[in-house]
């Protein structure tokens, strides 16, 4: 198992995951972003922008970003 951070990506800021989620696969990881990202654009349209983000990284560097935005919802089977 690998350690994944999610950190979000703010108005230029960045509010780092110090914790991190112990998971088995990136893609994994990258799904967990993709539904953290979703759950905060229908919960808080304010952070609804460009620039906003769900970053997922592991102890390699970052892997994946998961834009914080009201667009369709896509699901993956």
């Amino acid at each position: 198992m690998s350690r994944f951070y999610f950190d979000l990506l703010i108005d230029r800021r960045v509010l780092s995951d110090l914790g991190g989620m112990s998971l088995r696969y990136a893609d994994s990881a990258k799904s967990v972003a993709d539904r953290l990202a979703r759950h905060l654009a229908l919960r808080r349209s304010d952070l609804c922008s460009r620039g906003n983000w769900v970053r997922v990284r592991d102890q390699h560097g970052e892997i994946h970003r998961s834009p914080i935005d009201a667009g369709p919802v896509v699901y993956k089977h």
